[in-house]
């Protein structure tokens, strides 16, 4: 039959209008981003993909972890539109089920109705490789699913512990697990997902129901508290504050999602609050069937079969919202178990990745929601001061130390310990720091602290001349009973009097030494006292002094210069004396020496204190 152009254009406009009315609306709120498909993979039936996983790195990139029927894929997702497979690993065998979660830098992988065990990667390479650094049936042939907690693994639905958990070790060697336990459950039995925060599991026990269960001693677990349910317990995850958890049945098809009442947990009552669905074909078909809910603050989004990923509003949790859903499977009404497997809403950049069962990887944005933030674990910086690399014996060398995040570390040639800032040494040391924040480290250094011994001088008398001599150093000062003589940086020295002398050196590292004293009880000559102590009643007043000094038995106006100078020999002040006072507030507080000199080449020195 012939039909005319208008007709046929009638037709197609009842056709689309008919497939409008049949067909759900493809998204709300979701954009997407990018997808990976390949149709070369290995499938298990009409299956193709499972489960899936997501890791960031210590520079804040993201990375999805997928499952297929026979392998594990890698992908760089940090262009979004374009996901990046870096590397795939076979499994052995093929299967529907593949189930994978990341502790540090590595990830687990098990499988279900296979013998491949326990699969272990090592992605502190990436972007550039990953590397497969176990895979063991010791624990299990197969499993089901895994969940990380506080650096332990804990497995169900395996075939040598089916009716309840195994749990292991990771924090010891993330790559060589050990056995914590390999508990039995009654009266919930096979589990075959699970959910734990701080040793606390929360089961779901297929159809025996919702259970939740304290590890705190892994080989004794306490049941806590149960809840039977309608149909097959799949899977749950805990609501912020732990006063609820929402929980998905897949068997039979078309069952709501669960909210659970943890209010009373400690007294071992949990109830069901109330169920609910949004079926994206409502009102002509109801059944759609949930797969697998995650929590991120006040929002929970679910990989939910045939209707893809769905996310909903628990800020009130009695009184949930549907706010987004991106739908993977085109279907005009359901069928059971296609479309949306697996899904990860927890990358800090708020990519939301999913994992259809035919359609491969799948990364979306969700555009109306403000997500709760998640803090990349980034490398830590880690910032060194030292007060000095070369140091003079008997002094401390003070090493001041922090970093962004995480712990920070000592590490010594024999030994790591923890530091909160830095520490001091007197003694010579080779170190360097490192800090690990979550599973990513940072080293500095390394550095080195010596110490070395002053250059005691050496001091001779030319008792002809009357002249001191030093040497084996770079500068010197030199003292006579104690008193320093402001004579400069000079080896030599013509002494005009009787008394102690002795010279403080300082070599070219710095340090100093004093030389051993040398007595004189008589000069060559008798000439020595015209210059010394032409005034052996000079006084300072007031002393100690604050603001001011004047001088008592120095006649004013005869040509007298004045130096102020501290005990390392530093000059302060310099004037000629005049009477007036002579002002000391610009002085630190310290013990000082004023030196008067008349234009004769006389001198005479006193000490006085500034507070």
């Amino acid at each position: 039959m012939k039909f005319s152009p208008f007709r046929l254009l009638i037709l197609l406009l009842l056709n689309s209008c008919f497939h409008q009315l049949t067909t759900a609306q493809e998204s709300l709120n979701m954009t997407l981003l990018g997808q990976w498909d390949a149709d070369t993979l290995p499938k298990a039936g009409t299956r193709e993909y499972n489960d899936i996983w997501g890791y960031t790195d210590c520079e804040g990139r993201e990375y999805v972890i997928m499952g297929s029927a026979g392998m594990v894929h890698f992908f760089d997702i940090n262009d979004p539109s374009e996901p990046v497979e870096i590397a795939r690993f076979p499994g052995g065998q093929v299967t529907t089920w593949r189930d994978m979660k990341v502790y540090r830098d590595r990830a687990y992988a098990v499988s279900d109705a296979t013998s491949e065990g326990l699969m272990v990667f090592d992605l502190s390479q990436l972007p550039d490789t990953v590397i497969k650094t176990y895979q063991s049936n010791a624990f299990f042939g197969s499993a089901h699913n895994i969940f990380m907690d506080n650096g332990k693994l804990y497995c169900v639905g395996t075939n040598t512990q089916s009716q309840g958990m195994i749990v292991l070790d990771l924090v010891q060697n993330p790559d060589d697990p050990q056995l914590l336990a390999s508990v039995p459950l009654p009266p919930g039995g096979y589990v075959h997902d699970v959910y734990v925060q701080n040793d606390t599991a929360y089961c779901s026990h297929g159809f025996n129901g919702f259970f939740i269960w304290d590890f705190s001693d892994p080989q004794n677990p306490v049941e806590l508290a149960s809840l039977p349910t309608n149909g097959y317990n799949h899977s749950s995850w805990v609501l912020p504050g732990g006063q609820y958890a929402i929980y998905a049945e897949e068997v039979p098809t078309g069952l709501p999602l669960g909210i659970a009442d943890l209010t009373n947990l400690a007294i071992g009552d949990i109830e069901t609050a109330l169920t609910f669905k949004f079926p994206l074909l409502a009102p002509d078909h109801l059944n759609n069937t949930p797969h697998n809910p995650f929590i991120r603050g006040d929002y929970a989004i679910l990989s939910y079969y045939e209707d893809g990923v769905q996310i909903f509003d628990l800020s009130n949790p009695l009184d949930p919202k549907q706010v987004a859903y991106y739908d993977t499977h085109e279907n005009t009404q359901y069928n059971g178990y296609n479309g949306c497997w697996g899904v990860y809403p927890f990358f800090p950049s708020g990519i939301v990745a999913a994992s259809d069962i035919n359609n491969g990887l799948m990364l979306f944005s969700a555009d109306s929601i403000q997500w709760e933030p998640i803090e990349p674990v980034l490398t830590p910086e880690i910032v060194v001061q030292l007060s000095d690399t070369l140091a003079c014996t008997g002094e401390i060398v003070d090493i001041a130390a922090s970093t962004s995040d995480g712990q920070l570390f000592i590490v010594l040639p024999d030994t790591t310990l923890p530091i909160s800032s830095g520490f001091s040494t007197d003694a010579a040391a080779i170190f360097s720091f490192e800090a690990i924040h979550g599973h990513c480290t940072a080293s500095s250094g390394p550095y080195s602290v010596e110490f070395t011994d002053p250059q005691v001088p050496i001091i001779l008398l030319d008792t002809a001349d009357n002249v001191l001599y030093a040497s084996g150093s770079e500068s010197y000062e030199w003292f006579l009973d104690g008193v320093p003589l402001l004579t400069g940086n000079i080896d030599s020295f013509q002494m005009t009097e009787p008394g102690s002398y002795y010279v403080v050196a300082t070599d070219s590292n710095g340090c100093t030494a004093f030389s051993d004293t040398i007595v004189v009880t008589e000069l060559a000559t008798s000439t020595f006292n015209t210059t010394r102590a032409l005034i052996p009643d000079l006084e300072i007043f007031p002393n100690p002094t604050h603001s001011h000094i004047f001088l008592r038995g120095l006649p004013p106006g005869s040509g007298w210069v004045l130096e102020i100078v501290d005990v390392s020999g530093k000059v302060w002040h310099t004037q000629n004396w005049n009477g007036d006072l002579v002002a000391t507030g610009d002085l630190p507080q310290g013990i000082f020496y004023l030196k008067a000199t008349n234009p004769s080449g006389g001198w005479v020195v006193t000490k006085f204190v500034k507070w």
